[in-house]
């Protein structure tokens, strides 16, 4: 997402306007089999929301609609990822303004009981 994403007409002048970027709140839940993310990100939903992994590296965005001072506004946030992370099987959805991520656990990085005979 462009930071200079829409165009505003003044006197028959174009100039861009740029994105307010905010910082979303977050909550990180951990069980298992999982670690949940929960992002508060009002005025957002999925078609605006992008979510990538690059090198361990995880980063969302979302445009929202709603706005600041006549400026739209971008929430954005960036992890570092552990190896525990499965990034092939992460998940994403929105509902009501919350964007929950659930990043599943590798393999290898669940706990494992060692029976004993």
């Amino acid at each position: 997402m462009s930071s200079k994403n829409e165009i505003v007409k003044t006197d028959e002048t174009a100039k861009p306007v740029e994105n307010i970027e905010l910082v979303p709140p977050v909550d990180i839940t951990e069980d298992p089999d999982a670690f949940t993310m929960y992002f508060e990100v009002p005025g957002c939903n999925a078609a605006s929301v992008k979510v990538e992994v690059e090198n361990g590296i995880l980063t969302v965005e979302c445009a929202s609609t709603l706005r600041r001072s006549h400026r739209p506004i971008l929430f954005k946030r960036i992890f570092r990822l552990s190896r525990a992370v499965d990034i092939s099987k992460i998940s994403a959805a929105t509902c009501d303004g919350v964007l929950t991520l659930t990043l599943p656990k590798a393999e290898h990085s669940k706990p494992f009981r060692v029976p004993v005979a």
